[in-house]
């Protein structure tokens, strides 16, 4: 496994364990995957990506459940650069392959 997809998924089951607040939520940029590099650099932040499908029912059950909670959400905007890419568009298809992102 790469040293990426850990991390990627070591913070998916942190997050997916916090309690539920649902006062606050993940900030997630609006950025491509080359500037959320840039950002996390500048402000000595790792990068946390969630990949998901328009289709996908855990992706919005983690939208629902999990980046609304109050709790995550103060970790990550403090800790993240935290971004969505969409793993069927755009350059996420590539970035999906490359990380071996497959559900």
């Amino acid at each position: 496994m790469t040293r990426i997809k850990i991390i990627v998924v070591l913070i998916a089951i942190a997050l997916i364990t916090m309690s539920r607040m649902a006062s606050a939520e993940v900030h997630f940029r609006n950025v491509s995957f080359d500037e959320a590099k840039e950002l996390a650099a500048k402000e000595h932040k790792v990068i946390m990506v969630d990949f998901y499908t328009t289709w996908c029912v855990w992706c919005k059950t983690l939208d629902k459940n999990t980046y609304s909670d109050e709790t995550v959400g103060k970790i990550t905007d403090a800790k993240f650069i935290s971004v969505k890419i969409d793993a069927e568009k755009g350059e996420g298809k590539t970035l999906a392959k490359t990380y071996g992102i497959s559900g």
